[in-house]
């Protein structure tokens, strides 16, 4: 008897630490995964505003409202 109760005393600790190790991994991939998000939001930024210097927009051409084409006759 005191054999089977050793053994379900064990089988109790392994799952146990089984579980306690699982939802560790759990919290460690959630971390894992909001850093990576973190990381990848900075890179956008980056490549935007290096986009925006190899390829800036341009201003638009000033409009000269004293001389009107409609207006020719």
């Amino acid at each position: 008897m005191m054999q089977i109760t050793r053994e379900r005393d064990e089988a109790m600790r392994l799952a146990e630490n089984r579980e306690a190790a699982r939802v560790g991994a759990l919290f460690q991939a959630e971390v894992r995964e909001q850093d990576l998000i973190h990381r990848i939001a900075e890179l956008q930024l980056d490549v935007h505003r290096l986009n925006n210097v190899i390829n800036p927009i341009p201003h638009p051409v000033p409009v000269n409202h004293e001389e009107d084409p409609s207006e020719e006759d």
